[in-house]
């Protein structure tokens, strides 16, 4: 990726293949780039030395449908901006970044892997927007129409991202195999919002679908015991639902107090490979997904916060 040029020269904006980079090989993040250029020296050493038919693509900031909520910027401001409304910076929001939209980015790909040489180095990306990073978050603002806020510090010094100011690829080799980027980035930003829209349409779909299924399943299961609490149970399926398939992560304890309420824990946990023991007030098994003996409908809060106070003193992640 465009990693491997570390934080280019103000003469070296846009950035060409050419550029050997500028990276501090010490600096506490530098094993990220480091790696990447040690993985193109060894494509480059078996491509010279056996001839494997090599083309390096070196990739920046592509964005689009499907994206994971992995920190990168785009999908970070847009979630922000979704559920906070608002957009801050620890920083003046100055550092300058070239984004390009997926449909681009794979045209490129494509055009290097059939068209390029082997041995040679493309750069994939967009050169048509080069915008500080303040200037994205009012674009993605605009875009979704909310009001969101847009803070910054401009009385902060200006943030080193690992030391690089500006990312902007000189795509002058990619262009000459005939490619030319077409979405430009308000395009792109409303297509990921249509995106995510339907992201969330399906989302909800399929956690109705999953609630549906485990109630019958719940319903099946007390028919066939001839015991068990429906009404309980039905109460909270779809906070269940919702919870161990979007919210809980692996470092995360749910509690359950309401015994009553404990089929639909059951089913989710059958579901990832747990064998809990099906009873009627679930007891303690930690290594089966139940955290704690069920009994009065409060005493998971003071279970709870001793297992949160006891993270917090042992520095361990979750909650």
């Amino acid at each position: 990726t465009n990693e491997i040029y570390g934080n280019p020269l103000p003469e070296f904006i846009p950035t060409p293949e050419t550029y050997p980079g500028n990276v501090d090989c010490t600096e506490d993040r530098a094993c990220y780039s480091e790696s990447k250029r040690l993985a193109e020296t060894l494509c480059m050493t078996f491509y010279r030395k056996y001839n494997i038919p090599v083309k390096i693509l070196r990739i920046l900031l592509a964005y689009g449908p499907g994206m994971r909520d992995d920190g990168k910027v785009i999908t970070d401001f847009f979630n922000k901006a979704i559920k906070e409304k608002k957009i801050s910076f620890n920083d003046g929001g100055d550092a300058l970044r070239s984004f390009c939209y997926i449909s681009d980015t794979t045209r490129a790909i494509l055009k290097a892997m059939f068209e390029g040489k082997h041995g040679e180095v493309y750069n994939i990306g967009s050169d048509s927007e080069n915008i500080p990073i303040k200037n994205l978050a009012a674009k993605i603002a605009k875009t979704l129409n909310n009001n969101t806020i847009i803070e910054i510090n401009p009385n902060a010094p200006l943030k080193q991202i690992y030391g690089v100011n500006n990312r902007h690829p000189d795509i002058t080799k990619i262009r000459g195999l005939g490619f030319e980027p077409k979405v430009n980035l308000e395009k792109g930003l409303q297509r990921f919002k249509m995106h995510k829209e339907e992201e969330e349409k399906l989302i909800i779909k399929y956690l109705e679908e999953k609630s549906k299924k485990i109630k019958r399943d719940i319903l099946d299961l007390v028919v066939k015991r001839g015991e068990g609490h429906i009404g309980g149970a039905f109460s909270i399926v779809d906070m269940m639902v919702s919870l161990y398939d979007i919210i809980l992560t692996k470092e995360d304890k749910f509690i359950l107090s309401k015994g009553h309420a404990w089929l639909p824990l059951y089913f989710l946990l059958k579901e990832r490979g747990l064998n809990p023991k099906l009873l009627g007030h679930p007891e303690i098994d930690v290594e089966n997904g139940i955290e704690c003996t069920t009994g009065s409908l409060g005493h998971g809060l003071p279970i709870g916060v001793g297992m949160a106070l006891a993270k917090k003193i042992k520095s361990e992640s979750g909650n």
